[in-house]
């Protein structure tokens, strides 16, 4: 299902997928590679799944919410 996702897609989107495509089907957890350096959605859009940020090397590591790790 995630292939249908697009590449280059804002942070939004990946929500919008979840609650789109997979609910009520929701899974245990989100990873998402990113470079920090888009619009986030608010937490509500997450469904209470928990969510990792992975941030690229130089990216911008502050996250509105979630765990973080830099790459």
């Amino acid at each position: 299902p995630l292939q249908d996702v697009q590449h280059g897609l804002r942070n939004v989107q990946h929500f919008r997928y979840l609650k789109e495509k997979l609910y009520p089907n929701l899974p245990r957890a989100i990873l998402i590679f990113t470079d920090g350096c888009a619009r986030f959605p608010d937490e509500k859009e997450a469904f209470n799944v928990p969510v990792l940020w992975l941030i690229c090397k130089g990216g911008n590591a502050d996250m509105p919410w979630g765990q973080v790790i830099q790459l």
